[in-house]
């Protein structure tokens, strides 16, 4: 007999860890690239560091949040995998540096810590690739299933559902604006949003623990409506502005959390 409370037998934040270092091991093997796994080790060695120390600097004792690990989880499945030693000094950095300074008030980081360092180094080349969790039919089915798993254990699923709705949505106005035929909009729909990609970054990035935990359902379906109006938009502009390898995913990403903590975290909270 399954026991009732069998779900809270093992932490969520374990088990995504758990979930992220399987999926980091299950797409190395799919691309048969051992660098992807040195790439990690490093990417994580850096996150401890620079978190180690800074928490020291901060809060004077030694401490390393699990969140640490799931991010540099995170960049190591989204960065490319030919990052030269720079780069992957620099991500993490750039992850603590937004962790621990830009916040609001004290205790709430303002973005996505792994969003923000790759929204950065965009700037100047090009980072996101989304490797990891893009390789094909069989690891979008997984991503998908451990995905709602951990959406209806954090109670973030009306998040993820108003983002995929919201996204769809949008995505159809782009194309007909730009004059995609009716008929053509199931397929191309289709092709944008069954993939591993806006599965794992509706389910992972976007539900991330910090950055999401808004109370009130209309807020949660609110903030993954924004947030997808924000990355389609983003989508358009980047195209009319000719600025590639920008990622619009990633930067709808920092819009909405920068927009929903504004408009929706008491005063007390931003101010600190």
């Amino acid at each position: 007999m399954v026991p009732a409370n069998w779900r809270n037998k093992i932490p969520i934040k374990y088990f995504t860890l758990g979930y992220l270092s399987l999926l980091l091991l299950i797409s190395t093997l799919a691309m048969g690239q051992i660098k992807y796994l040195a790439n990690a080790f490093l990417l994580l060695l850096f996150y401890t560091i620079f978190d180690l120390l800074w928490t020291r600097w901060e809060r004077g004792k030694w401490y390393v949040p699990l969140s640490s690990w799931l991010s540099a989880l995170v960049l190591a499945l989204v960065a490319g995998s030919e990052l030269s030693l720079i780069l992957i000094v620099l991500l993490p950095l750039l992850a603590v540096f937004c962790k621990h300074f830009l916040k609001f008030g004290r205790i709430r980081h303002i973005f996505n810590p792994a969003a923000f360092a790759l929204a950065i180094v965009s700037v100047f080349t090009p980072v996101v690739t989304w490797w990891g969790v893009s390789w094909g039919r069989r690891v979008m089915i997984f991503i998908g299933i451990v995905g709602l798993y951990i959406l209806w254990s954090t109670d973030r699923k009306r998040i993820a559902n108003a983002f995929l709705a919201s996204y769809g949505v949008f995505l159809a106005v782009y194309f007909v604006v730009n004059g995609t035929p009716i008929d053509e909009l199931p397929r191309l729909l289709s092709n944008q949003l069954v993939d591993g990609t806006v599965f794992f970054f509706a389910t992972v990035m976007l539900a991330e623990p910090i950055t999401s935990n808004f109370i009130r359902p209309w807020q949660q379906r609110t903030y993954g409506g924004m947030t997808a109006l924000a990355a389609v938009l983003i989508g358009y502009l980047t195209g009319v502005f000719i600025w590639p390898n920008q990622d619009p995913l990633i930067y709808g990403l920092l819009v909405g959390n920068v927009v929903a903590g504004l408009w929706f975290l008491p005063r007390r909270v931003i101010k600190g």
